[in-house]
């Protein structure tokens, strides 16, 4: 497992970005917010870890999410 600095609101974007096409067959919509810890700076700090598994758990949770969606 690679540990690197990773931007968590670039992931999520790509992801839901992802999906959206279909998110919007199924007629649903995926969003998300990030709560920042510090309101003054528009920065996330950054994340420690493997940002191809990070991703591919996102993707994983998202698809599973639109697959049992009616």
């Amino acid at each position: 497992m690679a540990k690197e600095p990773v931007n968590i609101q670039e992931i999520i974007k790509g992801v839901c970005e992802t999906f959206n096409p279909q998110a919007n067959a199924k007629k649903v919509q995926i969003s998300y917010e990030i709560e920042r810890v510090d309101e003054h700076t528009k920065e996330i700090p950054p994340l420690f870890g493997d940002k191809r598994r990070i991703k591919q758990v996102l993707m994983n949770l998202i698809k599973n999410a639109l697959k049992f969606t009616m």
